[in-house]
């Protein structure tokens, strides 16, 4: 599932994430070892998980604008080699309760020389965005790639694609 974000989140927030899940973990998983641990490591545990949760969300944030998706609502669109898994071996302390969050690498892959990828992803995007044009007023966001432009409903995106903003964003052929 996608989220838009306004705030800056890095991998540095992802790795507290995992950490605290990490912690619920091994608190909540381990049933017969937790007695063995006594009262002190149990007390650990819960301020380790405190204390990256308060830092979590006490850490300051830089607002950011959000950057819709243009095929929102959709599954899979990740490519599985852009998923970064957490670097952490397995730990068979019990059931896994929470399972650890990945990341999405979002580095652009720099085009060849010529450019032909990128005019060939735009000219795919603005395929796709006549497809979707039409003169309907039925509510449906749709979100312009080429001028990173939200547009409300079909009917609004027929007016962007004839617009002169649009049209100089269009790859030249």
């Amino acid at each position: 599932m996608e989220i838009q974000f306004d705030t800056e989140f890095d991998v540095d927030d992802l790795k507290m994430i995992n950490g605290i899940r990490i912690a619920i973990n091994l608190a909540l998983g381990s049933d017969q070892a937790i007695p063995d641990w006594g009262p002190n490591a149990v007390r650990k545990l819960q301020k380790s998980a405190r204390e990256k949760l308060l830092s979590l969300v006490r850490r300051p944030r830089k607002l950011i604008k959000p950057m819709p998706f243009w095929a929102s609502h959709r599954w899979k669109q990740v490519d599985a080699r852009d998923i970064l898994h957490p670097n952490i071996v397995h730990m068979s302390s019990g059931a896994t309760l929470l399972n650890l969050h990945c990341g999405i690498a979002l580095n652009v892959d720099s085009d060849d020389e010529s450019g032909e990828t990128s005019v060939e992803n735009k000219v795919i995007h603005q395929r796709f965005l006549e497809s979707k044009a039409s003169r309907s007023t039925e509510p449906e966001e749709i979100f312009c790639e080429l001028c990173t432009t939200i547009l409300h409903c079909p009917k609004e995106l027929f007016f962007h694609l004839q617009s002169l903003d649009h049209r100089r964003n269009l790859p030249v052929s």
